[in-house]
């Protein structure tokens, strides 16, 4: 399963899952200053490449460019960029086997990156689901 989560919140130690970062820097959102809530303890890993680009970003931010324009940029790394696409892939295989927590930012729901990754997640839990099902119709039948 895949599912965005806040970096600065504390892991929930019931839950068995895997945190993964994907900002290009633990900063507050003037991209400079380092954020004192986003410590080596909030995150398992960090996927600097499966971030966006930061000029992109920025303008975005900024308010320069809209989501859209933001969106697709991201979406064009993401499946040119050599790095990003092996990584993408990385992520969709490990959520297929286990439980990952993503985040992008401090707050994922105020995030553009967020809103990106949330619609992703729900097409790999469709997936998943459906891949699920056709398992247990196969396994029905063989018996």
């Amino acid at each position: 399963m895949l599912r965005t989560g806040c970096m600065n919140v504390p892991a929930d130690p019931a839950r068995r899952e895997r945190r993964i970062s994907i900002m290009s820097r633990h900063t507050r959102t003037d991209g400079k200053t380092p954020d004192p809530e986003i410590t080596r303890e909030s995150y398992d890993e960090w996927w600097k490449e499966l971030a966006p680009d930061e000029k992109a970003l920025g303008a975005y931010l900024r308010k320069e460019v809209s989501f859209e324009t933001f969106e697709a940029a991201y979406v064009a790394k993401l499946f040119y960029d050599a790095a990003a696409n092996a990584a993408m892939h990385r992520l969709i295989r490990l959520a297929l086997e286990e439980d990952v927590v993503f985040s992008a930012s401090r707050n994922p729901r105020n995030s553009a990156i967020g809103e990106f990754w949330r619609g992703y997640a729900r097409g790999l839990r469709e997936i998943w689901w459906w891949k699920s099902s056709e398992r247990e119709k196969k396994e029905g039948n063989d018996r």
